[in-house]
């Protein structure tokens, strides 16, 4: 094994900068020489200007990685003698996994790597899939021996709630590796940057299956709340209420984040990871049942949403076709230009497809960066008030919060729906609507 341990020298890849990838660029390239590579041109050449243009990481962040150089040329990455692939499987419009972008990330770094090299992967698909798969493509494509001529090593990336560098100062960094030296190797490294410290796994294996566990989880816990969240409300129950009642019984508190209804699919690659682990169990004979659940559950937000949203105008004796709708964020999450995911793309098509008139204002998102969605075109600034039908605030930004009940109202004419489907506006729905009767596809 002609792996060495990790020094101050070592030049480290960071590959695919999402969310992840690039918190990880930005804490380590205050310390060290980092290369961060993204094959996004748009998004590297936002970096350079010192502006991550997802608004998760800031100016003064990005200018105290002095260290880090962000480029988009694969060949940069024979600089590095340690890599980090950040790059997780994703999932397609039918909303099937899809392992081609981990697949082509590994094979990226296979035609550079080099005896004594370090890969470390910080997605996987299933439990098994880096050893299985990620390992045959690094060896495949650069004709090296793994264990022998490579190290490979595996730290599960935990979803992001909030600011990504502040959660990896919290957090506690699950690390593993195949051999002595290379595990040594990733604690020395992933330390540097979280204080809380690192927790060494027996195996790769049972590293994915926590981040396995980790994601299912979350699909889980946001299936369950988005469906109370059209339950309760048809009951006549305050499902805020409801939660701040837990929180002060303290059953939630540990992760409050998990327990809102959301319209971003619990987390794109909590699904992507969940359905890989249900092909996975098909394929060793065993039919799950409530992952695909909850997945469906999920998927259907945007569409349930944007129903109830035109039956609240049909109850006022308002026409749904040439309605004019004004929808609040597009985004995945609150506080971030991230699209990927986001069901808010499906609320829309959904009323487009019964004949209204949409309008989409985000205070994240250009006018520009949605023009690869078929249908979807934000406003370049704010709405004009009071010409809308219908208002829904699809994503709880903070700048969009701070409008308030009056502020959201505004752009409404006299007696329109105001929708806040994650009733983060205090009595905002409550005192202009008796409960709802629950949904019902076929009614429009």
């Amino acid at each position: 094994m002609r792996h060495q341990l990790v020094h101050d020298l070592t030049t480290i890849a960071i590959v695919g900068l999402n969310t992840q990838g690039l918190a990880l660029a930005v804490a380590l390239g205050a310390k060290r020489l980092v290369i961060g590579y993204d094959e996004d041109a748009k998004l590297v050449e936002a970096l350079q200007a010192g502006e991550d243009p997802r608004g998760e990481i800031s100016r003064r962040e990005l200018g105290r990685a002095s260290r880090l150089r962000v480029c988009r040329d694969a060949a940069d990455l024979a600089q590095a003698e340690v890599f980090i692939i950040t790059v997780p499987p994703c999932h397609t419009r039918t909303r099937e996994a899809d392992l081609m972008p981990l697949m082509q990330a590994s094979r990226r770094v296979g035609r550079v790597l080099k005896p004594g090299d370090l890969v470390i992967y910080e997605c996987t698909a299933y439990p098994g899939a880096v050893e299985e798969l990620c390992l045959s493509w690094l060896a495949q494509v650069s004709g090296l021996r793994p264990d022998e001529d490579f190290a490979i090593a595996f730290s599960p990336s935990a979803p992001v709630v909030g600011s990504p560098l502040r959660q990896m100062a919290r957090h506690r960094k699950v690390v593993s590796a195949r051999g002595a030296t290379p595990s040594h190797s990733v604690e020395l490294l992933y330390r540097q940057i979280f204080p809380s410290g690192t927790i060494l796994a027996p195996s790769i294996r049972v590293a994915e299956a926590l981040q396995v566990m980790d994601s299912s989880q979350r699909l889980l816990a946001q299936a369950l709340m988005n469906e109370l969240s059209q339950i309760y409300p048809a009951l006549g129950i305050n499902l805020q209420q409801v939660l701040a009642l837990s929180h002060a019984q303290s059953s939630l508190a540990s992760s409050p984040d998990l327990w809102q209804p959301c319209l971003s699919s619990a987390n794109p690659l909590c699904h992507s990871v969940a359905s890989l682990l249900v092909d996975r169990a098909l394929e060793v004979g065993y039919q799950p049942q409530v992952l695909p659940a909850s997945c469906r559950v999920n998927d259907r937000m945007g569409e349930d949403i944007a129903l109830e949203t035109l039956k609240r105008l049909q109850r006022q004796g308002q026409a749904v076709a040439g309605a004019r709708i004004l929808v609040l964020g597009i985004t995945t999450k609150p506080n971030c230009a991230d699209l990927d995911g986001s069901q808010a793309i499906e609320l829309v098509h959904t009323l487009q497809q019964h004949g209204a008139q949409v309008d989409i204002y985000d205070p994240h998102v250009r006018s520009m960066s949605t023009s690869h969605l078929q249908g979807i075109h934000c406003l370049a600034s704010s709405p004009l008030p009071g010409i809308y039908s219908a208002v829904i605030l699809a994503v709880p930004h903070m700048r969009l919060r701070a409008l308030g009940r009056q502020g959201l109202r505004a752009f409404g004419v006299c007696g329109a729906v105001i929708h806040d489907p994650h009733r983060v506006i205090p009595r905002l729905d409550d005192d202009l609507f008796p409960p709802a009767p629950l949904a019902d596809h076929s009614l429009l």
